[in-house]
Parts: structure tokens; sequence; C-alpha cells
């Protein structure tokens, strides 16, 4: 998602400057899909960030296994959770 609202927000700005658009009608608008470019890439940070904060606490419990580990063969609501997460 965070490379799909990226590639977004280049299309974006190529079509405005294409068309000539002013930039005070078309910033506020590339602004916030910038914003949410941005926030999808730090979404998908720190999902990979809690799940190393989990595997360390599984470890210090003493747990030999523990449910919801990520791999790319998982899904999430019958979405590949590599796609869920991003």
């Amino acid at each position: 998602m965070a490379a799909n609202a990226s590639r977004c927000v280049a299309i974006a700005m190529e079509v405005a400057a294409k068309v000539r658009l002013d930039p005070t009608r078309s910033n506020a608008a590339i602004d916030l899909m910038l914003k949410a470019a941005v926030a999808s890439a730090d979404a998908r940070r720190l999902v990979r960030e809690a799940h190393e904060a989990l595997a360390g606490l599984r470890d210090e419990v003493g747990l030999v296994t523990s449910y919801g580990d990520c791999d790319e063969g998982q899904k999430v609501f019958g979405i590949p959770l590599l796609s869920a997460v991003s």
C-alpha cells in the first residue's frame, strides 16, 4: 500500500504539472496523499517492530511457540499477511 500510495503521489504531481494546474489548488490534495503514503510506511514499520518485540517477550517468558507469528504464507481475514500490513 505504501508503494501504491507513493506512485499515486508521483502521478498526481506529474498530472498537475502537465495540465499546469495552479499549485494553490493541487498542493493541499497532494500533501494529503503524501501524508497517507508516509503513514502507510510508518504503519508497516511499526507492525514489524511490534513483532520483534513480541518475539523477544516470547523468548523472555520461555514459551516454546507462539501463535500468530507472521510468515509469507499466513493470511489475515483471507488476505496475504504482507499485503494486510503494508
